[in-house]
């Protein structure tokens, strides 16, 4: 069928079915981290993951972790710095001169 083999054509339709299963089961157990961890870094995330991931069969690497992250709108926003206020030091030195 155009050009591509029967055999092909399923292998790419079983490719495509099991890509999106393990991006469902990543997303899901992220979400399941998250509700204990709410403010931890996506690092700590995926080095705490590892081993959910070898139990399914998943290999993943840190960047497409990341982009799944981001997909799914589950990065953690990072604080701002400009909030705080400006820390001011005195010194007074009273020394005779």
């Amino acid at each position: 069928m155009f050009g591509y083999s029967k055999q092909a054509y399923y292998t790419s339709i079983a490719r495509v079915e099991t890509k999106a299963f393990e991006e469902y089961l990543i997303v899901e157990l992220i979400r399941r981290k998250r509700v204990i961890w709410k403010k931890d870094s996506g690092r700590n995330l995926f080095a705490s993951l590892q081993g959910e991931f070898a139990l399914h069969g998943i290999c993943i690497g840190r960047d497409k972790f990341f982009r799944l992250l981001r997909a799914h709108g589950l990065l953690v926003r990072r604080k701002s710095r400009r909030a705080q206020p400006p820390t001011v030091t005195i010194t007074i030195i009273d020394f005779p001169i």
